[in-house]
């Protein structure tokens, strides 16, 4: 729960208490109301992904998950628990006030055992005032120490607004990158998906140039799995022709658009059209939206929803309610679940 600001009004002496003697006693009239004070942020702790399970017990599930929000030890709010799930989504907002400028805020994951009723940690978040001071939205990476080094990273993804503004939009980091081999017929080390017809969805980075690339960079400007290629050599918009220029030619420069793995909440009764288009033939461990139809359920979703939290062509579902798998299972799974 988040700190309130209170303001103090000022009462009158009566009037009537110094005749024949001027006085200066500012008073509030009384048809008036104080003004309220706005809140210094507004934070809101949106969703996490790749959480660890910390369920020991065989068969037991996954984590509880909640998060603690605090600024100099004071606790600020406790999300509520989402049950047996290591991708929540609490998208749950408070406001803060009364907190130190320069302070971080410190983002605690806890899964909730209910039965040795004792919450286990599953790592910390901490941002810096620098960072949040005048609004974030993003995806920050979740410390856990009990975490395998080898294991997928977790994520949280929080926002907060100075008191009275807007968030920031969620953008989506692009960057330029070049790359040559010694012969057209040697590999420039990267697997493809192809199936949106618009751009080169990466699948993985082996041996060659850019895996020599990334060595030399800072893992934000790495080349990676889930990374979208949109432009070749200065051509776009055509898949064929993007992987024609890595096939014939011995140097590329691309565009490369990072991907974003975005929790949407999304709400179907199961009356009318769910209005999202899939392959014919489903491959690899996403389900790819090649089309919302109009008319349907996600396109009413889209009307109302922020522009990060819509589906659109090209996004890749990778999980529902949590559960992971092949696209198959993923299909089936949004039937079910949604």
């Amino acid at each position: 729960m988040g700190g309130v600001c209170h303001g103090g009004v000022c009462g009158s002496e009566d009037a009537g208490a110094s005749k024949g003697l001027v006085e200066f006693d500012p008073v509030m009239p009384p048809d008036e109301e104080p003004v309220a004070v706005a809140p210094q942020f507004s934070l809101t702790v949106a969703c996490a992904r790749g959480l660890r399970s910390a369920d020991w017990v065989p068969d037991a599930g996954k984590s509880d998950c909640y998060v603690e929000v605090r600024c100099n030890r004071s606790l600020l709010h406790t999300t509520k628990a989402v049950s047996d799930c290591l991708d929540p989504v609490w998208e749950e907002e408070c406001q803060i006030s009364g907190i130190d400028a320069g302070a971080p805020l410190e983002f605690e994951i806890y899964d909730h055992d209910k039965d040795m009723g004792m919450p286990t940690s599953l790592g910390k978040v901490v941002l810096e005032s620098s960072v949040y001071a005048e609004g974030v939205n993003k995806e920050l990476e979740v410390q856990d120490p009990r975490k395998q080094a080898d294991a997928e990273k977790a994520y949280l993804k929080v926002k907060v607004k100075k008191g009275g503004g807007e968030y920031p939009a969620f953008a989506s980091p692009e960057f330029a990158v070049s790359a040559a081999k010694p012969t057209v017929d040697t590999t420039f080390g990267l697997d493809f998906d192809v199936q949106d017809k618009t751009s080169l969805y990466v699948l993985g980075v082996k041996d060659g140039p850019f895996k020599e690339y990334n060595d030399r960079k800072p893992e934000a400007e790495r080349v990676k799995a889930g990374d979208y290629i949109v432009m070749v050599n200065g051509i776009n918009g055509d898949t064929e022709e993007l992987l024609q220029q890595f096939r014939k030619l011995t140097w590329v420069d691309c565009w490369v658009r990072r991907g974003i793995t975005q929790t949407i909440i999304f709400e179907w009764p199961g009356r009318g059209t769910l209005g999202l288009k899939f392959p014919e033939v489903l491959m690899g461990e996403f389900l790819l939206v090649l089309a919302v139809e109009e008319e349907s359920a996600a396109a009413r979703h889209n009307e109302s929803a922020e522009e990060a939290m819509r589906l659109l062509p090209g996004d890749r579902i990778v999980s529902v309610a949590g559960a992971r798998g092949d696209a198959s299972d993923l299909r089936t799974a949004l039937y079910e679940k949604t």
